[in-house]
């Protein structure tokens, strides 16, 4: 039985215990009774709401043991989030074009709770570092977890001949990084999104969607501009 089953018929055989037990008291008793119901209720469905996001969470983690590679992250502010959180996801638009410039948004769990940050890496080797923290909602955050569960997007792959005929010529390489304190799960796709307007492939839809779904928890545009 799973631990979210389980917990659901917990709830539900107190809840109906404390309703038999309500429906037969004297009406003053019977309002304190109720209230009694309704606090327990409340308090029962925030245990089952964060032990769901837990396991979420733990999966995660899993996937990362799976196809996590123990990686000395480059990124000198990435490795200390690293190192100081249970879960790291991020992702990453590298420009190299005209200069090597990366930007991150990364959101970063311990214990339960969420941070999130936008920053750029200018010149990225030794280059000047700018880092904003930003105010995060946790539950949009936990929403972010199934995305970075999909094991297809973590797969190894062979990208193979373009064979749509459609071409970009000094694009941006986009970063996917699932990141627990042992291991680094890293996906890289050379402009996903045009290519994925002209050669539709459901891995890089995947991709794509978990790369969103980062953006717009920290408060990014809409799909497709200004990635």
């Amino acid at each position: 039985m799973s631990g979210d089953l389980a917990a659901r018929r917990v709830w539900k055989h107190l809840g109906l215990t404390l309703t038999n037990r309500v429906c037969n008291l004297p009406a003053k008793k019977h309002l304190n009774g109720m209230k009694k119901i309704t606090i327990v209720s409340c308090v029962l469905l925030l245990i089952i709401t964060a032990c769901s996001t837990s396991k979420t969470a733990m999966h995660a983690q899993a996937v990362a043991e799976k196809y996590g590679k123990d990686e000395q992250i480059a990124d000198t502010f990435l490795h200390r989030l690293q190192q100081e959180n249970d879960l790291v996801l991020a992702n990453a638009v590298e420009h190299t074009a005209w200069g090597h410039n990366i930007t991150y948004r990364v959101i970063a769990r311990k214990g339960g709770q969420w941070k999130g940050y936008n920053y750029k890496v200018l010149n990225a080797k030794g280059g000047q570092v700018q880092i904003n923290e930003t105010s995060v909602n946790a539950s949009d955050c936990n929403s972010v977890l199934p995305f970075f569960e999909k094991e297809g997007i973590w797969k190894e792959r062979t990208e193979g001949e373009n064979k749509c005929g459609a071409v970009i010529n000094d694009g941006s390489t986009w970063h996917l990084l699932l990141i627990t304190p042992a291991k680094v799960l890293r996906s890289t796709w050379y402009e996903p999104a045009f290519y994925q307007q002209h050669c539709p492939d459901s891995t890089r839809q995947m991709f794509l969607d978990a790369f969103e779904k980062v953006k717009v928890v920290l408060g990014g545009s809409p799909a497709g501009v200004n990635n």
